[in-house]
């Protein structure tokens, strides 16, 4: 006698203990076969309703007269004229008995009449006979399948925090020819000839800058970047220019693709032999100067160290003797304006950073129909970036204003100055692009009340007026607010961004504030936002759990000095 058994099939099939009844527990909760086998298990639990005496093995007639499709398919067929309940449900027209004629179909039951069917396999009316198998498996038996399916592993289906294990930069052609880059053709002042000496990586870098790089750095479109505008058809012709540019577009893809830092490595290496050579040469101070500032882009971008501060020294001099020669080609306006707005951006956080050595154009009195454009690095907040550069410069000097009483009542004065100027800027009501002007605006407003929220910390310290304070920072969340995500004017938002920061105190607040900055990370992508998203962090941890008042500047020296809120 065989061995009795002790579970369903179901639960056998993954090894798990079965409720044996009749059906088992776990087949009814998950409404599958429940099937012991010819014989009954051994001590079954029986539900209430069934009876107690053994089931005996059911007795039925064998019969050779059932149709011939159901005898090909091995089905039991249960012979109703004139179409069996198989091929009825199958939808198969030819229905016909071993010993009989072909049953033929009625004109109520909407099938066409078909020819014989001469057992054939090839020659089923509808469809092949593989499909018919196909279809015959049920509903049921389909879903207890599934149901006994294996789950693959949870951890496989988390998010990727990096594409470092990407295919995509395995799949590099190495004979790609520039002429195919539809990206060149956007550029009238730079030609695909110009860079067929660029290897295939250098020409996906190329690629990035122009898309993405370039993008991250102002608020207007391509056809006024200076970036492209300027910068490119350097970058063609300079091998220091190339260089560099590669080496800013490289350490911002290798945030996303650590396999490109051996790019950077390279790229800043020749960069920097190059501007050596520069250097001692004597060659174009322009050229020159535009490495010095890729250079310095470079490493407030990496955002993990403060030779920045050496670059922006190097291009102090570089403008010097520029200006003191007097003779010769202007530098680059546009050169002028990336070194001042480095300055100005680099002051907030690093006192050795040198003065501006002019302000930016005031939009104050300009009429409406003068203002053509927004400006590519400040916008329309040209004059608040000169009121933030003299709000730096007051922050320098409050270490000693308690010196004497002059000295007191002169910082006070121009504190007081400053803040009425800031009040009562105003910015521009008409520009060329509307949605694009609209969004400058609204980057301008936040700038504004930001500068603000600079200035009561600079004056009053961790002091600062509750209301005023409040006041100030509805302001920048409302305005930053404005600006959709994925905007040119995100490059912006930054210093907005940290000082609303700095100053919220409620936990709705700090999380509108954090997925902003979240977002910045991912849309602008530069290490000094990381670093500025670290100290955030740190600043909001230290205020929890900490006692009294943080001094941020005093977390920024100790934590992270390397951060520029550019």
């Amino acid at each position: 006698m065989p061995r009795q058994r002790t579970s369903c099939y179901a639960c056998a099939l993954i090894k798990t203990a079965c409720g044996q009844g009749q059906p088992c527990t776990r087949c009814q909760r998950l409404s599958l076969t429940c099937d012991y086998g010819p014989t009954a298990p051994r001590n079954r639990r029986r539900n209430d309703g069934e009876d107690t005496a053994f089931r005996t093995r059911a007795r039925h007639c064998k019969s050779r007269n059932g149709c011939l499709n159901c005898a090909k398919r091995r089905k039991k067929c249960d012979e109703v004229a004139p179409q069996c309940g198989e091929c009825r449900r199958l939808k198969i027209a030819d229905c016909q008995g071993k010993n009989t004629a072909p049953f033929r179909q009625t004109p109520s039951t909407g099938f066409s009449a078909v020819s014989e069917f001469d057992g054939d396999r090839d020659n089923l009316p509808d469809q092949d006979l593989n499909d018919v198998v196909d279809t015959a498996m049920s509903t049921s038996e389909y879903l207890s399948h599934v149901a006994l399916m294996p789950e693959s592993d949870i951890a496989e289906m988390a998010r990727r925090g990096h594409l470092k294990d990407s295919n995509a930069l395995r799949g590099q052609e190495k004979d790609q020819d520039s002429q195919n880059n539809p990206i060149l053709k956007n550029f009238p002042r730079v030609s695909h000839w110009d860079f067929t000496d660029w290897d295939p990586v250098e020409q996906y870098l190329l690629n990035h800058f122009l898309e993405v790089v370039s993008r991250s750095f102002v608020a207007v479109f391509d056809d006024e970047n200076p970036f492209l505008q300027e910068i490119l058809p350097k970058a063609s012709n300079v091998r220091s220019v190339r260089h560099a540019l590669l080496a800013l577009t490289a350490c911002h893809l290798c945030k996303l693709y650590p396999n490109f830092e051996g790019s950077v490595v390279r790229h800043q290496s020749l960069a920097l032999f190059l501007l050596k050579k520069d250097l001692e040469s004597g060659n174009d101070i322009e050229n020159t100067l535009v490495v010095s500032l890729l250079l310095c882009l470079f490493e407030i971008c990496q955002g993990n160290s403060r030779k920045w501060i050496l670059h922006i020294y190097g291009s102090k001099a570089l403008i010097d003797v520029s200006l003191s020669q007097g003779t010769g080609r202007k530098l680059s306006q546009f050169l002028l304006d990336l070194y001042k707005f480095i300055c100005c951006k680099a002051m907030i956080t690093c006192e050795k950073v040198p003065a501006m050595p002019s302000g930016f154009e005031s939009l104050q009195d300009m009429e409406p129909e003068s203002i053509s454009s927004i400006h590519p690095l400040v916008g329309l907040a040209g004059d608040l970036y000169n009121k933030l550069s003299e709000i730096s410069h007051l922050a320098v000097q409050r270490t000693s204003r308690h010196a004497t009483a002059i000295s007191a009542g002169i910082f006070t004065a121009k504190a007081a100055e400053l803040e009425g100027n800031i009040q009562s800027w105003q910015a521009p009501k008409y520009g060329h692009n509307r949605r694009l002007f609209n969004e400058a605006v609204n980057a301008a407003e936040a700038i504004r009340w930001a500068a603000l929220l600079r200035l009561y910390q600079v004056v009053d310290g961790c002091a600062v007026n509750p209301e005023k304070r409040q006041n100030a920072l509805n302001h920048v969340e409302y305005f930053i607010s404005q600006i959709r995500p994925g905007s040119s004017l995100e490059a912006q938002l930054l210093f907005p961004l940290f000082m609303a920061g700095l100053s919220a105190t409620r936990k709705a607040e700090l999380l509108r504030i954090e997925y902003r900055i979240t977002v910045l990370e991912s849309t602008v992508g530069t290490g000094n936002i990381t670093g500025a998203h670290k100290l955030l962090d740190l600043f909001w941890e230290r205020s929890q759990w900490g006692s009294g008042n943080v001094d941020w500047e005093f977390l920024l020296q100790e934590k992270q000095a390397n951060v520029v809120l550019y």
